[in-house]
């Protein structure tokens, strides 16, 4: 009898695993995500902003235009990209973007379960603040996170609380 996943889509990929980081900039997602990736890949559309531009530059054009689609664009460039490995088999993808949204993550969770992931297959590792408080934060990221910024996403993460599969596809 075929196994089916929660979106209704045959199991044919029954070990491979999506692992969506979750937490504030600055608290230590990329670093575990490179302890748990083994012989998988991370995804992040901070790495493609990097690779093509200055960081800082990037976002502050941004919001100087008002013209928020060349960000928009990276995050679907970085959801092709996961996809195409998972597609390939490669096990686990992990998104190490900060995920505090259901509808940042939808798109990943969605994308696995069309491609055959079994749901029990897909983790969300909540990091949060890593256990360090919004001052810390905004000194230690790496991309100069304003720590105004940094509070606004600490309360828009506990106002999300933790992520289940059927709170992210709901």
């Amino acid at each position: 009898m075929e196994k089916i996943n929660i979106l209704g889509f045959a199991i044919t990929r029954p070990e491979q695993e999506l692992i969506i980081m979750r937490g504030i900039s600055g608290s230590g997602k990329s670093s575990i995500a490179r302890k748990l990736v083994k012989g998988g890949s991370i995804h992040s559309t901070d790495e493609l902003i990097e690779a093509e531009h200055d960081y800082d530059l990037f976002f502050q054009s941004m919001k100087e235009s008002g013209q928020y689609y060349p960000l928009v664009l990276l995050h679907s460039q970085n959801l092709k990209n996961a996809t195409d490995d998972m597609y390939k088999g490669i096990s686990p993808v992990v998104i190490d973007n900060t995920n505090i949204f259901s509808s940042e993550i939808k798109v990943y969770v969605e994308a696995a379960l069309k491609i055959g992931f079994d749901e029990k297959n897909i983790k969300f590792i909540e990091v949060g603040t890593g256990g360090k408080t919004a001052k810390v934060l905004s000194q230690r990221n790496s991309h100069g996170v304003p720590l105004d910024r940094i509070k606004e996403m600490i309360k828009d993460y506990k106002l999300s609380g933790s992520m289940t599969i059927e709170k992210v596809l709901g």
